[in-house]
Parts: C-alpha cells; sequence; structure tokens
C-alpha cells in the first residue's frame, strides 16, 4: 500500500505560486504599460517610459502605474537582470508600436 502525505503535495504548491506570482509580474508590466499608455516610440533604444523620459511620448501616465511599475524599475536599475528585461520591454514597445 502506498501512503500519501497531502502536506507534500501542498508544499510543492506552494513554492510553484511563489516562483509563479513574481515572474507573471515581471511579465505583465511592459504589456500592462503599452495597454494602457499606448505610447509612440520616437526611436532611442535605451529610453525607459516615464515622465521624464525624452524617448517615449505619453498622452495620459495615470499614477497608478507608476506604484505598479516601482518594483519593475528597481528591478531593472539595481539587478543584473537589468538588461535582458529592458530588451524584453523593448520588445514589447515595438509590438505596441505597429
Amino acid at each position: 500500500m502506498s501512503t500519501t502525505h497531502p502536506g507534500k503535495s501542498h508544499i510543492a504548491t506552494w513554492a510553484l505560486l511563489l516562483l509563479a506570482v513574481p515572474l507573471l509580474y515581471v511579465l505583465t508590466v511592459p504589456a500592462v504599460m503599452c495597454i494602457v499608455v499606448r505610447p509612440r516610440w520616437s526611436g532611442m533604444a535605451s529610453a525607459r517610459p516615464s515622465k521624464t523620459t525624452k524617448g517615449w511620448v505619453t498622452d495620459h501616465w495615470p499614477d497608478w502605474l507608476n506604484v505598479y511599475c516601482e518594483p519593475y524599475n528597481w528591478l531593472v536599475d539595481e539587478t543584473p537582470l537589468g538588461p535582458h528585461m529592458l530588451g524584453y520591454q523593448q520588445w514589447w514597445w515595438k509590438l505596441c508600436d505597429k
């Protein structure tokens, strides 16, 4: 007879959720920016959208979007993942620009 340990399956589920939620957040930030802001690309390859960046022109930049993007911007600025995340972000911007 096999005995199952329901606690182990719950641990695996929680571990998967702890990994999936931050990953989904990171993957959705550029998409949310594209959907909400509908920016126009002005040609600066290294630009990040912000109220002060000359590379993006936005008609409306809601305050909640600044709050939503803050952890993402910290990851881009302060971790080695930054260049990879910017590449993904630029890919989304090019999709939005079409």
